[in-house]
């Protein structure tokens, strides 16, 4: 008997609740089997993480242009967690620089994704959230 893959786990970062709603509700469209959990803040990223492990997420949406912290700054707090090398970190933001997309490659993001406005903007993300690094045996 083969066991269905479970959801992939993903947290998605940005201060701004319509793009969570919209992207999660693009992610359910696209017939993607995933988890969505919003948050507003690196705040609250890194007491996810302190709660729930990093073992709790498979991918993180990371949107640059936050308040107090931006996206860049989140992602070289989360480079130094020793067990990061499992997910899959993408910078999620309204604008494509190439500045933005190089910055976050030389940071160690995983890719850099324009936020979808509709259904068929979602492969470059789709390309990021449903492949897994390693597999993992979810509990």
């Amino acid at each position: 008997m083969v066991l269905a893959e479970s959801p992939i786990r993903i947290i998605m970062v940005d201060d701004d609740a319509e793009d969570i709603f919209l992207t999660r509700s693009l992610l359910k469209r696209s017939g993607v089997r995933a988890t969505v959990k919003g948050l507003t803040s690196g705040k609250e990223l890194f007491a996810h993480i302190k709660n729930n492990g990093i073992g709790s997420i498979d991918v993180i949406l990371l949107d640059i242009n936050m308040p107090i912290q931006d996206g860049f700054a989140v992602l070289q707090k989360l480079k130094k967690y020793p067990d990061i090398s499992d997910l899959n970190i993408v910078m999620y933001s309204t604008s494509k620089r190439e500045t933005e997309d190089a910055r976050a490659t030389e940071l160690g993001a995983d890719g850099f994704v324009q936020k979808p406005e509709r259904l068929e903007d979602m492969s470059e993300l789709l390309k990021f959230v449903s492949r897994r690094k390693m597999a993992r045996t979810h509990a």
